[in-house]
Order: structure tokens, then sequence, then C-alpha cells
């Protein structure tokens, strides 16, 4: 095994879902995995309509030592070289290669452009992971113009 994949951290989980429950011993049951969002295509009648979900990464500390240590998470729209909005925690890691931490974070995203989203996960500004998001436009049908009824 090569010295940096020894070092770590170590990716458990990199993903969105619906909802995260956390007990009192600190472990997490992770509920509706997701990925793929369907939205109606904007138009002018029609505003992007917003993705709320969570987003969980789980890393194990690997060679890293007892500390804190910064965690970012970057979003980038499809075809986007920068990105959109960035969310940065902070980890504390205690000693031992299996000892890790859950960051759980949630996410509001407008929908406001088709395709392939990313989040990176970066530690200590090193990609570590990334987490993909699909958003895809559906037709909504118009609605028949409204006659009144006739008596």
């Amino acid at each position: 095994m090569s010295n940096e994949l020894a070092g770590g951290p170590h990716v458990t989980a990199a993903l969105l879902c619906e909802k995260v429950l956390q007990e009192k011993d600190g472990v997490i049951s992770i509920i509706r995995v997701v990925d793929r969002f369907i939205r109606p295509r904007p138009t002018q009648q029609i505003p992007p309509q917003p993705i709320q979900v969570m987003l969980v990464v789980s890393l194990k500390a690997g060679g890293f030592g007892t500390g804190n240590y910064k965690i970012k998470m970057s979003i980038f729209k499809p075809d986007a070289q920068t990105p959109i909005a960035g969310i940065e925690n902070r980890a504390f890691f205690e000693g031992g290669p299996d000892h890790g931490a859950n960051i759980v974070s949630p996410l509001l995203l407008l929908a406001d452009e088709e395709g392939l989203w990313w989040i990176d996960v970066l530690f200590e500004d090193r990609l570590i992971t990334r987490v993909p998001l699909r958003v895809i436009f559906a037709e909504v049908p118009a609605l028949p113009p409204h006659s009144p009824e006739r008596s």
C-alpha cells in the first residue's frame, strides 16, 4: 500500500440523503440515499425549484493523529470550473487509525441548471472524493386557458 493511501483519511461514506438520525452514542442512520432530482423545467411562470438534502461525509483517520482538521465541501454546477458555494467544517479525530468523524450538513440548492453537479470533499485543502448530484428537468404540461362555465 502506498504511503499516501495508508496515510488517510479514508472515506467510509460520502453521499446525499433525505434524513440523518444521530443517536447519543454518535452512531448515525442514513435514510433514503438519493443522487437524482427531477424538477420542472424553469420558465417565466415556473421559477427554479429548490433541492433540499443532507450531505453526509464519514471519514476514518488512517495515519492522521489526534487533532482538529478542516473538511471543506465545494459545490459545482455542470461544466463549472469554480464552485458556487462551499461549506467548511472542523472535525476532531481522536487517535487511532480506525477512529473517525461524521460530517452531516444540510444543503439547499436552487435547481437552475440541468445536468451533473459535483460536490468536492477536501481534507485540509486536498481533494479526497466527489459526490454526484444529477438534476433532470421535466416538462410540465401547460394548463388550458380557463373558460367560464356556461349555465
